[in-house]
């Protein structure tokens, strides 16, 4: 158990920098319950993984972030991160580091956190199908589905030109095209 496990000064140390993070997550003031479920869960995922304390709770929270979850999904969040780490061969720390970097993305096509790791293990086989083995494997595959997503998102110029002249219009949020 966290309670018994972990010092309060590690608690303390992993709980400083996010606490911001974790009220905006929840739209309100941090609560004892909030910083317990983040808490409990990047124990588990410390002691799971073998990652720092700190930056399981980091990724944790980061996560909520981006997929505006509750606190009360922190768990949920270490389950698929102790899983991405088993499967695709790398530690839960450059999961989280490789989601930060697709968020926009996978936020752009609302697909789970689960969605997002199973297509990620399923890019991991087709590359070593490929003949593609090693450590960077799970790495590789992981950009290769941002580069997937990132090409979904952005027409090519010629898609562009035929959409064009089928009288429909490309525009993001914004109303850009």
């Amino acid at each position: 158990s966290i309670g018994t496990t972990a010092s309060a000064t590690q608690m303390a140390a992993a709980l400083a920098p996010i606490a911001g993070e974790i009220e905006t997550a929840t739209g309100k003031t941090l609560t004892a319950a909030d910083a317990t479920h983040v808490l409990t869960a990047g124990w588990d995922l410390s002691e799971s993984t073998g990652a720092s304390y700190a930056s399981s709770v980091k990724n944790i929270t980061d996560t909520l972030l981006t997929y505006q979850f509750n606190t009360d999904q922190a768990a949920r969040v270490s389950n698929v991160f102790f899983e991405a780490s088993q499967q695709l061969g790398i530690g839960s720390d450059t999961y989280g580091k490789m989601l930060q970097r697709l968020q926009p993305r996978i936020t752009g096509f609302g697909l789970s956190i689960e969605q997002v790791t199973g297509i990620v293990r399923e890019a991991t086989v087709g590359i070593k199908d490929l003949g593609i083995q090693g450590v960077g494997t799970g790495i590789r595959a992981l950009s290769q589905v941002g580069v997937v997503l990132q090409r979904m998102q952005t027409p090519g110029a010629a898609a562009t030109k035929m959409l064009t002249a089928l009288g429909i219009s490309m525009t993001d949020s914004t109303g850009k095209s």
